[in-house]
C-alpha cells in the first residue's frame, strides 16, 4: 500500500509540479525506471478491465453467434459458379460480369463481396463497388493505407491447375466448421490475457519503446539545456524525461479510451513540459543560492 502511495504522490507530481523534477534529479535511475513500469502497468490494466467489460454482454450471444456463423459461411458459395485457374489464367462457367453478394445479415446491400470478369482489366475496378475484382490472371483489391487506391496480386507465378465448385467449398467448411465451436473458449482466453497478463508482459514491451523515444528526443532537449544554460548532463535530461513523459502517456490513454483524435498531443506537449521543468529548475536553483544572502 505504501509504494501505491509513493507511486501515487510521483504521478501527480510529474503531472503537475515542475519545481518537483529538482527532486527527480536526487532519485536513483532504479526509481524513475520503477515509476514508468509501474504506470505502464496501470495504463494496460485499464485498457484491459474496459476491453473485457466490453466483451461481457457478448457472452450469452456467443453460442447464437457461432450458429449463424455456421449457416452464413455454408450457404456463401453460388452452387452454379465453378472457378478454374490454369497456369494463371481464371475461367468461368458463369455469365460475367458475376457477382457473388455479401450475405443478407453484413448488409452491405450496395456492395458485393466479390466480382468476376475475365474480360476485364485491372483498370476496371474502379467501376465496381467490390470487395474483390477478379480478371483472367489478377486479383485486385482495396489498399487500405490509401483512401480509394487498389492492390494487385497477378496470378502469373501460379503453375497448376486448380477448380472451385460448390462440392471443393462444402468439403473445405466441413473440415473448417467444427473449429467454430472453440470460439466460446478463445473469447475466454482472451478476456483473461487483457485483465491478468498483457499488463505485466506488455509494460516491458512498451516501456522499451518510451525509452527508445527519449533517447532520440533528449538530444534535443539537451541542445536546449546547454541554450538555457543549465549545465545538465545527457543522462539527467533523459532521467527528467522519463517523468516528463507522463502527461503525453495519460492523455493519449485517454484519447484511445474515449476514441477521440487530437493531433500533436504527444510529443509537443513533452517538450512544452520539458522547458517548464528547465526553468523551474533554474528559479529552486535561485533560491538555493539566494537565500543565505537574504539570511
Amino acid at each position: 500500500m505504501n509504494k501505491l502511495k509513493i507511486f501515487g504522490k510521483t504521478l501527480i507530481k510529474s503531472l503537475t509540479e515542475p519545481k518537483y523534477y529538482t527532486d527527480v534529479l536526487k532519485a536513483p535511475f532504479s526509481f524513475s525506471f520503477k515509476y514508468l513500469l509501474t504506470l505502464f502497468f496501470f495504463i494496460l490494466f485499464i485498457q484491459g478491465l474496459i476491453f473485457s467489460l466490453s466483451i461481457i454482454p457478448l457472452i450469452p450471444k456467443i453460442p447464437h453467434y457461432v450458429s449463424e456463423g455456421k449457416k452464413i459461411v455454408k450457404s456463401f458459395y453460388p452452387p452454379e459458379l465453378t472457378v478454374t485457374v490454369k497456369d494463371g489464367n481464371v475461367r468461368t462457367n458463369v455469365d460475367e460480369p458475376y457477382a457473388i453478394p455479401f450475405p443478407p445479415q453484413f448488409k452491405e446491400n450496395n456492395m458485393n463481396f466479390a466480382v468476376i470478369d475475365t474480360k476485364a482489366s485491372v483498370e476496371d475496378a474502379k467501376k465496381y463497388n467490390t470487395l474483390l475484382f477478379i480478371t483472367k490472371n489478377a486479383v485486385v483489391y482495396p489498399d487500405t493505407s490509401s483512401k480509394g487506391g487498389y492492390k494487385v496480386n497477378f496470378l502469373s507465378d501460379f503453375k497448376g491447375y486448380l477448380i472451385l465448385n460448390n462440392e471443393v467449398y462444402n468439403r473445405l467448411v466441413d473440415k473448417i466448421l467444427p473449429y467454430f465451436d472453440y470460439l466460446p473458449i478463445f473469447i475466454y482466453v482472451m478476456f483473461v490475457f487483457a485483465l491478468l497478463f498483457m499488463p505485466f508482459f506488455g509494460s516491458f514491451f512498451y516501456l522499451s519503446g518510451v525509452l527508445f523515444y527519449l533517447l532520440f528526443l533528449s538530444i534535443l532537449l539537451f541542445i536546449v539545456t546547454k541554450i538555457m544554460k543549465k549545465g545538465l548532463s545527457y543522462v539527467q535530461v533523459f532521467h527528467l524525461g522519463m517523468h516528463g513523459i507522463t502527461f503525453s502517456l495519460v492523455f493519449s490513454t485517454l484519447k484511445t479510451i474515449f476514441n477521440v483524435q487530437i493531433p500533436y498531443t504527444y510529443t509537443l506537449p513533452f517538450i512544452l513540459w520539458m522547458l517548464l521543468v528547465f526553468n523551474s529548475l533554474k528559479q529552486t536553483h535561485e533560491t538555493v543560492v539566494s537565500h543565505p544572502q537574504t539570511t
